[in-house]
């Protein structure tokens, strides 16, 4: 019933037999919608169409309402899958090489730019998820991986968890009068921003597993790489990360914006 539905622009709450069904341009225009606005919830929305429709209120509404959008994001993946193929973009190096145009493109002899990118990095608590722990009744786990090349999976970002330290062990081996200028200066600048602490007070309360999230955009928007912050607040080793990912993909020729640049410079 659904495949027949589908060609009628439509796709039921559920997978046999649905009652309720939602049009593709709904789903889109939610899509849209909560691309700028993420604090617009399937639960508000659902209670949208109970209010244009004059239906007494459906709890369970929201449920059918996220099953549908579910499927819906599952085809515009599986689209774009198969269009990537068609063009030969599969290749996840060639898809991060043509995220911007703006600043990947390059042109037969065109005087190289230097920097040849610019982008920025910075961490943000706005998207916590609480631990399941401090929830009421049985967890669900999601075993789903986000299918994309722009996202470091908490693994790929523990391989730096020891750098800093390993960091301040070789400065205290190794010094000179140079360094020790550096340091100086860099020490000053520290002591007026809050997030360039040390990493033992970037704690983050327990009752979230994910704090927020680690960002780099280039100059033009672009999200180039991302990351989860578990447990804690901006540690060193995001950053890191996602310069150890850049230089990988696009080179050493980049110009990047920290805001606590002189704590991840002694690092």
């Amino acid at each position: 019933m659904n495949e027949a539905m589908a060609f009628g622009g439509a796709i039921g709450a559920t997978p046999d037999t649905p009652q309720v069904a939602f049009t593709f341009n709904f789903l889109e225009t939610y899509r849209q919608l909560h691309r700028v606005c993420p604090r617009l919830s399937l639960e508000g929305v659902s209670k949208a169409l109970l209010h244009l429709h004059k239906w007494p209120r459906k709890s369970h509404l929201a449920r059918q309402l996220s099953g549908a959008y579910d499927a819906y994001l599952a085809i515009l993946r599986l689209v774009e899958l198969d269009v990537k193929g068609t063009l030969h973009q599969n290749d996840i190096q060639m898809q991060a090489e043509h995220l911007c145009a703006p600043c990947m493109y390059k042109l037969d002899n065109e005087t190289p730019l230097r920097p040849s990118i610019l982008a920025c990095m910075d961490g943000n608590n706005s998207l916590k998820l609480i631990d399941d722990a401090f929830k009421s009744g049985q967890p669900r786990r999601d075993s789903h991986q986000l299918k994309t090349f722009r996202f470091l999976e908490p693994e790929e970002v523990d391989l730096y968890k020891d750098d800093v330290a390993n960091a301040q062990a070789a400065r205290r081996v190794k010094g000179s009068k140079k360094r020790v200028k550096m340091k100086q200066d860099l020490n000053k600048c520290m002591d007026h921003w809050r997030n360039a602490g040390p990493e033992a007070r970037k704690k983050m309360v327990e009752l979230f597993a994910i704090s927020g999230i680690f960002i780099t955009l280039c100059q033009h928007g672009h999200v180039l790489v991302m990351c989860d912050m578990i447990r804690s607040g901006e540690l060193m080793k995001y950053p890191i990360a996602h310069v150890n990912y850049l230089i990988d993909k696009y080179g050493t020729d980049i110009g990047l914006a920290y805001d606590i640049m002189c704590a991840f410079m002694k690092t």
